[in-house]
């Protein structure tokens, strides 16, 4: 490697002042860090006035020939460039750059900009939409950027092949998150999922699912990346949304997933196949409480082993927070933290239905003892992600919504109202305790069906028709 930076290292390199072996696609220094390689071996230029003294020699000097990628402009370069720099993808210092890694996705979308217009406008809208909630920048230049990346996509989606492009995908997941950081004050809950659901299913049925699992390197493969971040939200959205429906890819996708053992990246209760059963057995929960006792076990099995993780890698920090805990460690936090922040609720899920009916394998005292440490988990999980606010704690609020609907201890609800109305000052407009509401009437519902009562729902205060103007029924999706 050579001793110093040079014109033609990479961006990651000539940044650090590092010395760059400019290797294809990826050079050293990049991949042993795992880094985001770009401009290895090109030949920057420096531009000089027209009144620059000319050369004396009219020699013809050759100049050697630059390896320009297709559609790699100025341009695109300075977006790539700075959304690495805007999301610390690479930077150790960063609290950002633990979220980026973990998530696997991010350090792909540089390289892929240029080649979609709807994908670099929704990056930019994602870099103004950071700045804002995280800095307070300017909200009409987030809003602008936003609007702007929404135009640009209705556009790209009038292409049926673009539709079918896993960058189209990445650019409608980027402008979720966007709507999530700068407009909740201004959309009904659940809206877009919808439309996502409707352009995952046009892109997944282009995968190939014939081909073995193995050899795919999934953390470098964005479409199986894509596919895997937004099927889980959708189907969880399902449970609230009948109307979303998966296409014929998904069975396929569930037999090219294999069989518990080939589960290794999740806990098997947070595998596909799992979630999968769950959210559609809870529309009619009646006849199948064998299939719920059988999750149940599974889950709490989960969430046993992924508190005691939590608690193991609490003790190796020793009393260290923010950068001072090593990044391998702050990486395993965010990680399992997410993971019993996403069992947790479908722990309050079958737990309420299960106790509904007249008798199962577990004592009711037993599932009594359970829905209180599931409350105490998730209040706790609450409070110890307090340092990961704002962007890496966006799931925080769903938690505890669950938990509250699950809870009939005044003050412990009042607990967590106090959390959640924290959670919500992140972001403006951000009103989640009409979620918790709906929540509570929607696990009492289907209670209610397993018991083969009427609907009697009391205590709650609010009416259908004032809950449906915060949280739903949703507005049109412009996705669609």
């Amino acid at each position: 490697m050579p001793s110093g930076p040079t014109s033609r290292g990479c961006n990651a390199c000539r940044a650090q002042k590092k010395g760059c072996d400019r290797q294809k696609p990826v050079c050293s220094r990049c991949k042993r860090l795992n880094l985001v390689c770009v401009g290895a071996g090109e030949q920057r230029f420096k531009f000089v006035g027209t009144d620059s003294k000319p050369s004396n020699s009219t020699k013809l000097v050759p100049v050697a020939r630059t390896s320009i990628s297709p559609g790699l402009d100025s341009e695109t370069t300075s977006i790539s460039s700075a959304f690495i720099r805007t999301l610390g993808i690479g930077d150790p210092s960063s609290q950002l750059d633990t979220i980026t890694m973990v998530n696997g996705l991010f350090a792909q979308i540089p390289r892929r900009l240029g080649s979609n217009k709807a994908l670099d406008t929704a990056s930019e809208a994602l870099m103004s939409s950071y700045k804002f909630v995280y800095d307070r920048g300017q909200i009409r230049k987030a809003r602008m950027h936003y609007g702007r990346a929404l135009k640009e996509l209705s556009i790209t989606l009038q292409d049926p092949a673009a539709t079918r492009s896993s960058n189209t995908l990445c650019a409608i997941y980027l402008l979720l998150i966007c709507q999530n950081w700068i407009s909740k004050g201004e959309m009904q809950y659940g809206n877009h999922m919808e439309g996502v659901c409707y352009v995952l299913n046009a892109f997944a049925e282009t995968f190939d699912w014939t081909r073995p699992r193995h050899t795919y390197d999934n953390s470098n493969n964005l479409e199986l990346v894509l596919i895997s971040i937004l099927t889980f939200p959708l189907m969880v959205e399902k449970i609230y949304n009948p109307r979303l429906n998966f296409g014929p890819w998904l069975q396929k996708a569930l037999a090219w997933q294999g069989p518990r053992g080939k589960d290794i990246k999740y806990p098997y209760s947070l595998g596909m196949r799992n979630v999968y059963q769950i959210t559609e057995l809870v529309q009619d929960p009646a006849p199948h409480q064998t299939a719920f006792e059988i999750a149940y076990d599974i889950l709490c099995e989960d969430i046993s082993i992924m508190g005691q993780r939590l608690a193991d890698l609490s003790i190796s920090s020793d009393g260290k927070s923010g950068n001072e805990v090593p990044q391998q460690i702050r990486a395993l936090q965010f990680v399992y933290g997410m993971h019993y922040g996403m069992m947790l609720p479908f722990a309050c899920i079958l737990n309420s239905l299960l106790r509904a009916f007249p008798s199962n394998q577990f004592q009711p005292k037993a599932l009594e003892e359970d829905a209180e440490r599931f409350v105490k988990a998730s209040i706790k999980l609450a409070r110890e992600s307090n340092p990961l606010r704002p962007l890496g704690t966006e799931g925080i609020p769903w938690v505890l919504c669950f938990t509250w609907a699950l809870s009939s201890d005044a003050a412990t609800q009042t607990e967590i109202e106090d959390l959640i109305r924290m959670y919500d000052s992140d972001f403006m407009g951000a009103n989640n305790f009409p979620v918790a509401i709906w929540t509570r009437r929607w696990l009492e519902k289907q209670t209610n069906k397993i018991r083969g009562i009427e609907e009697e729902l009391h205590g709650i205060g609010e009416s259908d028709a004032d809950l449906e103007a915060v949280i739903g029924p949703g507005r049109s999706c412009c996705v669609m």
